[in-house]
């Protein structure tokens, strides 16, 4: 904004100077024909010469604002008439120029008079060559009374201590000027003192305190008089915007700050505090808030700071109270990156958004003061990445992220803080003297993760840890009434920590663990197991699990276990008997098990699930079938594929090629299937013996066999070189493994068929089809999913009642199908090729299968 200014005053002011010097140097005229002699403005035709003239005598009655007249009989120099207001002439005097601003309403002011608007401090001898000393330029254009005084258009030294009047400006221009100091004028009795500081941009602007200076850059009249006092007044509203201030510390050997400051109202805005040697930016106020008027402000309006490389801290902040900051970086500062500090006299709090205080010696942020805000990141390779100290009020943050040897130390009660805490070394929170309301990820931390040094009052921790080092979970005592949720995270073997003598509650539960035990809690993770163990673990009498009557028990999820007050020991859990332990299983409440009951068995959940979520079974039962295969790298001279045996026939003419491939991420084990290139040809893989080749039969998968469920899943990818535009793919099961779609031939299988399958609805070129083929009748089910090349697919296909079979491809795209061979089915893949010519590829990584309730 100031660089524009500058350049529409530069330009007005050119325009009028060559205005005044062609009114003062008489020149000819021409213009239309017509000549004038005369000392008059003519450098801009077109709106300098009148348009009207004639002798005095005829000068008009009547006139608009602004229009001019030509007396050619007037006094050479006084020949221009302005028509100053409607109907109103004035003369023009000798010498004088005239200058009218654009906009009803605008008044004719002389040259002079406007020019007087903006003091320069060249117009007082000002060099701004950077080498020349202008104290005195700029001391005399201040004294001058100028509202507001320019040091622009040059590079200036001032080794004095310039002082602002009351509510004056100071302007500088792009460039770095070397100062001795610049003191705002306050007051110590009212709120009059105020003042302006404004520079180009802080990118472009730098103001450098002179070398051995060894004072504030910038700074008050009457700070050393302020400090400490409790004033109510000091510096009222004071502002500095868009510069650098460089403290010069290299050639300093005193106190000297880059900012200090005494008051409240105080606004900053893009300014970048460097190189102090105390601390870069000061502020305080006192403690008083009940002003009467409205209008005198309390807070400070801090927006856009950065503060580094300062010997002290970056800024320490004792007020003014309730001040607002956003946008503030403060980084390789000696001390903190940010004090904030109250005491009997001074009052610092606030509100914060988006602070960023990392590389600072001590830390990244201290307080024993009031805070609330969000995006704040602290972090420090030493110290504390944020220290609040004993007397603090509280401190609410969101999206806060602590990094340091401790990296949220807690010395005062009542705090409420989410956030991060990342690569700490001694602690991640460590409550000492304090207390609160924490929501924490924790990622990296090699020290403990929460420390309860010496917590005072009860505190909420709902913490996830990852990947923390074994044992560092907790260290020394919480409070009695504390409410601790921690997810542990990483791996299974650091799911644990050492507990020392102390309660630890979950939901009200209170076990006492020694001080020698581990403990393992996994919640709500059915991918890991989980021990519960103490050399004595005793509950209390009114310790238990949960109960309920029979009548109420209702339905849990699987796993869920009650006491039944009322419930017989049995199987299947019935009411009238004198009470039993209920477990929720398979979709229903057993109570098997204890005093006269038959006893329970462990059970272990398979890899494949059914429609109700979970299959469990014993591994001693001969009615359930248990097949996986990963399809890993093997081979011997039998030739067999996988760890079951399979075997590959050719189709027709075709299958140009087999073989076991390297695995990749996620898939083990690979085995890969060529069609070759002859159309409708290609390779089937199915369930043998490799020697013999006999093939494994599965009787009556449909219908008739003896089994309550089964269930086979496979993992394929797609072809990845030729697309899938000529593709015909087949996973599930079929009574002929050397041929596709034989005439009176039995299927229930997953298909793809880019020329069209046959059947007689349902049918897709696009989509992958659930089949069912019954002495060669079809049955098919449009699944929605259009196959594409290179891509995994998790196939499913099951049944839990005879006659009707169920398919679902990655979880979803559940379709059934009313029908089901009686026939003696294997398990295969089919990959082929529809046109000749192209070769189609399909990659097998992994294969399973579960039958329940075999008649053996």
């Amino acid at each position: 904004m100031f660089s524009d200014q500058r350049s529409a005053i530069s330009f007005q002011l050119a325009t009028l100077l060559l205005g005044c010097t062609a009114l003062l140097s008489g020149q000819t005229v021409v213009n239309g024909g017509r000549t004038q002699v005369g000392p008059w403005d003519a450098s801009g035709a077109t709106y300098t010469i009148p348009a009207k003239r004639g002798i005095t005598a005829q000068l008009p009655t009547t006139c608009i604002q602004g229009a001019e007249y030509f007396a050619t009989d007037a006094t050479p120099g006084q020949n221009i008439y302005w028509c100053s207001a409607t109907n109103t002439w004035t003369q023009q005097s000798t010498g004088t120029s005239t200058f009218l601003q654009l906009g009803a309403g605008a008044v004719v002011r002389t040259v002079t008079s406007k020019l007087q608007d903006l003091v320069h401090v060249k117009d007082f001898g000002a060099t701004g060559n950077g080498i020349t000393d202008d104290s005195a330029a700029f001391i005399a254009a201040l004294a001058s009374g100028a509202g507001e005084v320019r040091a622009d258009d040059g590079t200036y030294v001032v080794n004095s201590v310039i002082t602002l009047a009351k509510g004056q400006k100071i302007y500088f221009g792009v460039g770095t000027h070397t100062l001795g100091g610049i003191r705002f004028s306050d007051s110590l009795t009212d709120q009059t003192g105020t003042g302006k500081i404004a520079c180009a941009g802080s990118g472009v602007t730098t103001l450098m305190l002179k070398n051995h200076a060894n004072q504030d850059l910038i700074s008050q009249t009457n700070f050393a008089a302020l400090t400490g006092t409790n004033s109510l007044y000091g510096l009222f509203r004071g502002e500095i915007r868009g510069c650098t201030i460089n403290g010069n510390k290299a050639n300093q050997t005193g106190t000297s700050y880059g900012i200090r400051l005494y008051g409240h109202g105080l606004e900053m805005t893009d300014v970048f505090v460097q190189e102090a040697y105390s601390d870069g930016i000061y502020t305080e106020w006192g403690l008083d808030s009940t002003f009467a008027t409205p209008s005198l402000d309390l807070e400070g309006y801090f927006t856009g700071i950065r503060s580094a490389f300062n010997n002290g801290n970056g800024w320490t902040f004792r007020g003014p109270h309730d001040s607002d900051f956003v946008e503030l970086v403060l980084y390789q500062n000696g001390g903190w990156g940010m004090q904030v500090q109250t005491s009997s006299t001074y009052n610092g709090n606030g509100h914060i958004s988006n602070i960023n205080a990392f590389l600072n010696t001590l830390g990244g942020v201290y307080s024993n003061s009031s805070l609330d805000g969000s995006q704040i990141m602290a972090t420090t390779a030493s110290g504390w990445g944020m220290l609040i100290d004993a007397g603090a009020g509280s401190h609410n943050f969101s999206a806060a992220e602590f990094s340091g040897p401790v990296g949220l130390e807690v010395r005062a009660p009542s705090q409420i803080i989410s956030g991060n805490i990342v690569n700490t070394t001694t602690a991640g929170l460590r409550l000492n003297g304090g207390s609160g309301n924490f929501t924490l990820q924790m990622f990296n931390n090699t020290g403990y993760q929460i420390d309860f040094a010496n917590e005072v009052g009860p505190s909420v921790i709902s913490a996830n840890s990852a990947d923390a080092v074994p044992g560092t979970m907790f260290h020394n005592t919480p409070s009695q009434a504390d409410f601790v949720f921690f997810d542990f995270g990483g791996s299974a073997g650091n799911r644990y920590t050492s507990l020392p003598v102390q309660t630890v509650h979950v939901a009200g539960w209170s076990p006492q663990f020694p001080q020698s035990n581990s403990v393992m809690a996994v919640i709500n993770d059915t991918t890991q197991t989980g021990t519960l163990s103490a050399s004595n673990l005793t509950l209390s009498n009114s310790a238990q699990v949960g109960s309920s009557a029979f009548s109420s028990l209702g339905s849990a999820a699987n796993g869920a276990i009650l006491y039944c007050s009322n419930c017989t020991q049995t199987t299947a859990c019935a009411a009238g008997g004198s009470g039993a332990m209920a477990m929720y299983v398979n979709g229903a409440w057993s109570c098997s098990g204890g005093g006269t009951g038959g006893g329970g068995g462990y059970t272990f959940v398979n890899n494949l699930t059914n429609t109700a979520g979970t299959v469990n079974f014993t591994p001693l039962d001969s009615t359930v079938l248990n097949a996986v295969d990963d399809f890993l790298p093997s081979s011997d001279q039998t030739s067999k594929i996988g760890q079951l045996g399979w075997g590959v026939d050719p189709i027709a003419s075709g299958c140009l090629g087999y073989s076991a491939l390297s695995g990749q991420a996620n898939h083990p084990g690979i085995f890969y299937l060529n069609s070759g290139i002859t159309p409708n040809a290609g390779c089937s893989m199915t369930l043998s013996d490799a020697l013999s080749g006999a093939e494994y039969p599965l009787n009556n998968l449909g219908a008739g066999g003896a089994w309550t469920y089964w269930e086979t899943q496979a993992i394929f990818e797609t072809d990845i070189s030729n697309g899938v535009a000529n593709a015909k793919y087949v996973f599930g099961f079929s009574d002929n493994n050397s041929a596709y779609h034989p005439t009176g031939g039995n299927e229930i299988a997953v298909r793809y068929d880019s020329a069209g399958g046959g059947c007689p609805s349902n049918e897709s070129t696009t989509n992958w089809v659930y089949e069912v083929i019954v002495g060669g009748t079809k049955t098919c089910y449009n699944s929605g999913l259009a196959v594409a090349p290179s891509t995994w697919y998790h196939m499913r296909i099951y049944s839990s009642t005879q006659g009707s079979i169920q398919f679902q491809i990655n979880s979803a795209y559940s379709g059934s199908i009313a029908a089901a061979p009686t026939a003696t089915l294997a398990p295969q893949f089919m990959n082929l090729t529809a046109l000749s010519g192209t070769e189609q590829n399909l990659y097998v990584d992994w294969w399973a299968m579960k039958i329940q309730g075999l008649v053996r």
